[in-house]
């Protein structure tokens, strides 16, 4: 599922951290390392498996590992509102 900021989100890095803000409710989340990397192959529309397969070649750990870390950030986004799935 391909995925977009919501409307209200905001993101700005600040040198190895990614601020994600959600203006309509103040809520933010900072992320860092591999999280930024997340956010930002998240947003450029590639699908899950090619995200993970970007992150493999980039990180030291294991497929089953980064999946789920990958799923439970992604999880996490969707509950806080912080991305919608984009429209196709």
């Amino acid at each position: 599922m391909p995925l977009a900021a919501a409307r209200t989100t905001l993101s700005r890095r600040d040198g190895d951290t990614l601020l994600i803000l959600d203006r309509a409710s103040g809520d933010y989340l900072s992320v860092s390392g591999a999280g930024v990397r997340m956010w930002e192959l998240l947003l450029s529309g590639a699908d899950r498996d090619a995200s993970i397969d970007a992150l493999l070649a980039e990180l030291d750990v294991d497929r089953e590992t980064l999946a789920a870390d990958l799923d439970a950030f992604t999880a996490e986004l969707l509950a806080r509102g912080l991305v919608v799935e984009a429209a196709r």
